[in-house]
């Protein structure tokens, strides 16, 4: 392998072991034609293709947030930190990472900045949708949607 104190062997015909693939490498995903991309964490340098994908309310206010993270406790209280009103977890379940991009291009006429987006009818039945685990439903939504 090319890595310094790595000592495994290249895989044959490559520069690298298997523990050290490319990077961009795709692998194939649940549902019809999406793809997970792998995400390095710059924290960790661990690889990831699986997060916590969440929908967060602000609560008196018609806003919610959607993002993903590793540890979902962490991150609500370090969004709540830098917010004067109070926040709740509207929907989080464990899924690819490429789905909190998806969302957000599916929500993108509600958007209001960044990954804060205006609550809407369709934003609400998607969160029970997270809620009650219905990935492939989702899935296909958003492939109906052209996503």
């Amino acid at each position: 392998c090319y890595r310094p104190r790595c000592l495994e062997s290249a895989v044959p015909g490559k520069s690298h072991c298997r523990k050290h693939a490319p990077e961009n490498l795709r692998t194939a995903a649940v549902g019809k034609k999406y793809r997970e991309e792998t995400v390095k964490s710059l924290r960790t340098g661990m690889i990831r293709t699986v997060g916590t994908i969440y929908l967060v309310k602000i609560i008196g206010q018609p806003y919610m947030k959607i993002g993903r993270t590793q540890n979902i406790k962490s991150r609500i209280r370090s969004i709540q930190n830098g917010l004067p009103f109070e926040i709740r977890i509207f929907a989080a379940i464990k899924a690819p990472i490429w789905l909190e991009e998806k969302l957000h291009d599916y929500f993108k006429v509600d958007r209001l900045r960044g990954e804060w987006f205006k609550t809407s009818g369709r934003m609400y039945h998607i969160g029970n949708m997270l809620q009650e685990g219905f990935k492939t439903e989702i899935y296909d939504l958003l492939e109906e949607a052209g996503l």
